[in-house]
């Protein structure tokens, strides 16, 4: 139904994440976006993400100073 694509780009230190998704028409993707809350639905997986990162790290640091 759509194509997507993920970009991580290293800004000194922090990371910016750009997902972007091309869809066959307009209504294909006002229907994701209305249906299945697409938006929301990134939103809160980049916020997951964001926690499990930040909890590798805090090991690796914790393992790197013990």
């Amino acid at each position: 139904m759509f194509q997507a694509v993920i970009t991580l780009d290293d800004l000194g230190g922090r990371t910016r994440v750009t997902l972007r998704s091309t869809f066959t028409t307009k209504e294909a993707r006002d229907l994701v976006v209305r249906e299945y809350g697409a938006i929301e639905g990134g939103q809160q997986t980049l916020a997951r993400l964001d926690q499990y990162l930040t909890s590798v790290r805090e090991v690796e640091e914790r393992l790197l100073t013990a």
